[in-house]
């Protein structure tokens, strides 16, 4: 699916072509958009700021690559939301607030989690496929992220459907495995 749009964009070069960034760029956009859609739609203040966070970190996902074709220092410097979020769950448990969360809005975490994972794997192959190093490096770090926030989007899915059993079953180790 992504392999073939990207494939289109290669030019044999090992170097990010323009039209690869620009595809970036708007995956980038289309998920910040994304985010503040579910935000808003969020009656969990919790969640809603969760989901935030994650339209932000897209934000400095999409200034990585417009840094990168407008050819200046790439300067990524995605807060690590991880802790905070794994924080604010435990808060949620506390609080006994899985039931402000509106279990109708399952499909649309789904979705959002699809994303993430189809985000991850683009840029797990450009990792791959190119030479240049900065570039590599770029894609695998935000590749991470990307990872991080499919992590996310798992525990909030795990959360609303089993919300007295997920601290204890809590996949939040997957974020320390390798994903390539």
């Amino acid at each position: 699916m992504l392999s073939k749009q990207v494939d289109s964009y290669r030019n044999g070069t090992g170097r990010i072509e323009v039209n690869v960034i620009e595809y970036a760029l708007k995956i980038e956009k289309e998920g910040e958009a994304y985010y503040h859609e579910l935000a808003s739609k969020a009656k969990n203040r919790h969640i809603k700021g969760i989901f935030n966070m994650l339209a932000d970190a897209e934000v400095k996902h999409y200034e990585a690559f417009l840094q990168l074709k407008n050819n200046c220092a790439i300067i990524t410097s995605e807060e690590d939301i991880f802790p905070k979020v794994k924080s604010i769950f435990k808060q949620m448990k506390l609080e006994n607030e899985a039931m402000d969360i509106q279990k109708n809005d399952l499909d649309a975490y789904i979705k959002a989690r699809k994303i993430e994972k189809e985000s991850r794997d683009f840029y797990l192959q450009q990792y791959k496929l190119l030479s240049d190093p900065i570039e590599k490096e770029l894609c695998l770090e935000i590749a991470e992220e990307e990872h991080q926030h499919y992590v996310i989007l798992d525990n909030i899915i795990s959360f609303i459907s089993h919300p007295d059993t997920w601290v204890e079953n809590a996949e939040w180790s997957h974020l320390g495995t390798d994903i390539y």
